[in-house]
């Protein structure tokens, strides 16, 4: 059957620029030895978190992301996992304004020092977390059952252990079970940090694999040299899509975010193959249910329509938050941009869901799970039959042309972009990032440049390859007048002659449960 519809290729060149609070590099020092468990006293350097600062319309307020009102502070031993900092009765210490050098207030990427902190000499993990009074979270257990909910601060005062500090929980309440897209409603926002072992406050590529500090024996505060460097858990997205020359307009008409996480660590961690443990695993959603097809900890947004973007210039732009999702693709398959959006297929040649760049076979692991924005528009042509490449159709009615002259060709199009694409030191690494990383903004500026490759799949025949896997359209031929209705009751009169009747045809689109729904005269 000759269809109009199918599902096709690789989102134009599309991409994107990633800014992270904290991208420096870092020579970690080599570990040294000392007496373990002796009591000494340390003055410590806090540094509040950086975050570039654009202006948007889901943009924080400067105070909103920079806001340090409270400070727990704790020490865990390397040796033995137990904390070695406590106020008598709570493991670590919940500092106001005042106390032991804190102040609170907005900080960008300043540093000022807590003094007086007793401890314990010896090799050991230095974090914080600020705001844990304002804030709420839940402890996961050795199953990835959640707790009760409860602040932060009484968790916190609890996670007596090193494993118990790594297995508190932060939560994004869904809205009518759909993901929250929206500046997060925290005030202030969670942050935590971890201490590094650098004077020059440089910052380490990888925020996970900060090495445990000797802890030296001290009797008058010894003022450490590095930094306990505080991120936000939350990272925030923008969109721009601009459009090339050869189309007459581009309008937006949605976007949906799917795969959004529910839930994040309050401490992050790596991406290990080594997942004995729940708290070993990147994302505290798969933590929480490892079999992915009972996994529900990731939402799909609700639909936003184009009240909810904005126009400059031809230029479209969206933007919104979420917590980080870690996820990487498969070598041996995702060398390159293009193969990031090919799925495995279904027996009757639909598109299973399956991405092949994330999931070794069709069936879906929890790599599948990776974040990604689809955006629906629609594309009008200057020429009805501007297509560079009719060649490309090689049977049936329209080989080596398309069908007829038309007197406007639109394109009811769908693109899908995973997030990524941003780190790498090639095309091959860069194609293999899945990740959305905590405490970063990333803007992704996606020009169309045509919808030539929808137009031609619409009309191949046969088991062709895709042109463009990420991408879906219906493609509509108007060889006379074309009528636009909208939502709104209206009524008028058209004249059919009998030759129009038999080619006349219509397309619908609706909403339902949440779901947008595409209805024409053949289905």
């Amino acid at each position: 059957m000759n269809r109009y519809t199918k599902i096709f290729s690789r989102l134009l060149p599309a991409l994107m620029l990633i800014m992270t609070a904290c991208n420096d590099d870092i020579d970690m020092p080599a570990t040294v030895d000392g007496p373990e468990g002796e009591d000494t006293t340390i003055s410590l350097t806090i540094q509040a978190p950086e975050m570039s600062h654009l202006e948007s319309r889901a943009d924080m307020t400067t105070d909103e992301a920079n806001s340090v009102r409270s400070l727990w502070v704790g020490i865990y031993s390397y040796a033995t996992s137990r904390s070695t900092l406590s106020d008598g009765n709570n493991s670590g210490l919940l500092l106001q304004n005042g106390q032991h050098g804190f102040t609170s207030g907005n900080k960008s990427h300043t540093r000022y020092t807590l003094t007086g902190i007793n401890t314990k000499s010896g090799r050991s993990y230095i974090v914080a977390v600020a705001n844990p009074d304002l804030n709420y979270g839940y402890t996961m257990d050795a199953n990835g059952k959640l707790g009760a909910k409860s602040k932060l601060s009484d968790l916190l005062a609890q996670a007596d252990t090193w494993d118990k500090f790594q297995s508190i929980v932060i939560e994004r309440e869904p809205f009518q079970n759909a993901a929250v897209l929206g500046v997060p409603n925290n005030s202030p926002l969670p942050m935590s940090g971890i201490y590094v072992d650098n004077e020059n406050l440089t910052h380490p590529d990888d925020w996970t694999k900060v090495e445990p500090y000797q802890i030296p024996l001290s009797k008058n505060g010894l003022n450490l040299k590095g930094s306990i460097h505080l991120r936000r858990p939350f990272t925030q997205v923008k969109f721009n899509v601009s459009v090339s020359e050869d189309i007459v307009s581009f309008d937006v008409e949605s976007y949906r975010v799917y795969n959004v996480p529910t839930y994040g660590w309050l401490y992050e961690r790596s991406q290990s193959d080594d997942l004995t443990n729940r708290i070993d695993y990147a994302n505290a959603g798969d933590a929480m249910q490892p079999i992915v097809d009972d996994n529900t900890n990731y939402k799909p947004s609700l639909v936003y329509p184009s009240t909810n973007i904005t126009e400059n210039n031809g230029v479209y732009s969206f933007d919104f938050w979420m917590m980080e999702n870690k996820r990487t693709g498969r070598a041996d398959f995702c060398t390159d941009y293009q193969k990031r959006e090919r799925e495995y297929k279904n027996a009757d040649g639909t598109n299973s869901g399956v991405y092949e760049s994330l999931c070794p076979t069709a069936e879906p692991t929890l790599n599948n799970l990776a974040t990604y924005v689809e955006i629906r528009g629609t594309l009008t042509y200057k020429n009805g039959n501007n297509v560079e490449n009719p060649s490309q159709i090689p049977e049936g009615e329209g080989a080596g042309t398309l069908p007829g002259n038309v007197a406007s060709r639109t394109v009811e199009a769908t693109y899908k972009v995973h997030l990524g694409y941003a780190v790498g030191n090639n095309e091959g690494e860069k194609a293999r990032d899945f990740n959305n990383y905590r405490n970063s903004i990333y803007t992704y500026n996606v020009t169309v440049r045509s919808a030539n490759s929808i137009i031609v799949e619409a009309f191949r025949i046969g088991d062709n390859p895709e042109l463009q896997p990420g991408a879906e359209g219906v493609v509509t031929d108007v060889t006379d007048n074309l009528f636009e209705c909208d939502a709104h009751p209206e009524v008028f009169n058209i004249y059919l002659t009998t030759e129009e009747i038999a080619n006349f045809s219509f397309t619908m689109r609706s909403y339902y449960n949440n779901q947008e729904i595409l209805v024409d005269d053949k289905n």
